[in-house]
Parts: structure tokens; C-alpha cells; sequence
């Protein structure tokens, strides 16, 4: 996998939109409202490492969060604005196990420098390494060093650019997926 990953050549966004163009009601996926400034680079491999956090905790999906935060995705067939997600089972757990953690960890950093900061994939990960299923982690980053917009962090940036960054994502997808011979 790693293999067809690194002989990937693609050319990715560097404008798009902040919005999803999917979605009919969201205005701002109509126009190109970000410009990048510089072409976009795909890197394959590395030396770092995808970690958890929030210790294992469940982030609570929070009720009307919408694509981000939001229990259940607005174009859901079955939407219901009664439905909380999993808010109740980990709100508690996630205020004492989680998120006093990241503060602690804010207020004594002994982090190294690093380019990027990932959570999702390592769970994606200890899943297909239970299952000994092969794994390669495809991310598009939506926040770091360079931000042409100049926005103030996270969650600005992650709010600005997640669009480009997913489908920047689901470009390099497609690409490895053309270019894998497994499965």
C-alpha cells in the first residue's frame, strides 16, 4: 500500500470552497472563497506517529453541532433533531477524562515541534490492526503553519479550510485507489 502510495502523482486544489457544494442550502459552497497562494503537496510516509488525546475518551457528538460536532450529518434521510448521538453517555467522561487532560497537557507542553496533529486515524488504526486488516491513513491537513488568511488557529482554520482539505483527501483517495493492485 505504501508502495502504490508513494508513486501517486496528482494535482490537488489549491482554491475551493468553505463549504460543502453537496449541500443545497450552504451558501458559501457555491463560490471559491479560498485561495491557497501555493500549490498543495502530497507526502507519503514519515516518522511520526497518530495518537489519542483525549486518553481514550469519546468526544460527545453535540446536538445541532453540525458537520463537525453534530451526532448525525444534516443530509441524513432519517434526520432527526431529536436525536442526541452519543451527547449523554460521554459529555461526563469526556469534561473529566478528556478534556482536563488537554489542559494539563496545554499548561506543561513536552511536545517536539510537529507539522501535523492527528487523532482520528489512530483509532481507524488500533481497528484494522485488531482485525489484521492493512492499513494506510489518507489525510488532508485543514489547519497549521502558513495559513494564507492569517485566521487566529484552531478551530478557524479548520472551520476555513476543511473543505479543500477533504477534498484534497478524497483526490489522493481516488488516485490510490486507480493506482492499488490489493484487495
Amino acid at each position: 500500500m505504501l508502495a502504490a502510495a508513494d508513486s501517486l502523482t496528482v494535482d490537488l486544489l489549491s482554491t475551493d470552497t468553505i463549504g460543502d457544494p453537496a449541500r443545497r442550502r450552504c451558501l458559501l459552497g457555491r463560490f471559491p472563497l479560498i485561495d491557497l497562494k501555493r500549490e498543495p503537496q502530497l507526502f507519503v510516509g514519515g516518522d511520526g506517529f497518530s495518537d489519542d488525546n483525549n486518553n481514550g475518551v469519546a468526544f460527545p457528538a453535540v446536538p445541532f453541532g453540525g458537520a463537525v460536532f453534530g451526532p448525525q450529518p444534516f443530509a441524513a434521510p432519517d434526520r432527526s433533531l431529536l436525536f442526541t448521538g452519543n451527547f449523554f453517555q460521554a459529555v461526563v467522561p469526556f469534561l473529566t477524562g478528556g478534556l482536563l487532560s488537554n489542559f494539563t497537557g496545554l499548561l506543561n507542553p513536552v511536545i517536539p515541534a510537529m507539522d501535523a496533529v492527528d487523532q482520528e486515524t489512530a483509532a481507524a488504526q488500533r481497528v484494522a490492526d485488531a482485525y489484521a486488516i492493512p492499513f494506510l491513513g489518507i489525510r488532508g491537513m485543514s489547519d497549521g503553519p502558513g495559513d494564507p488568511l492569517n485566521l487566529p488557529g484552531f478551530p478557524f482554520t479548520f472551520v476555513v479550510y476543511k473543505q479543500i482539505a477533504a477534498d484534497n483527501a478524497a483526490i489522493v483517495t481516488e488516485a490510490f485507489l486507480r493506482n492499488w493492485d490489493g484487495a
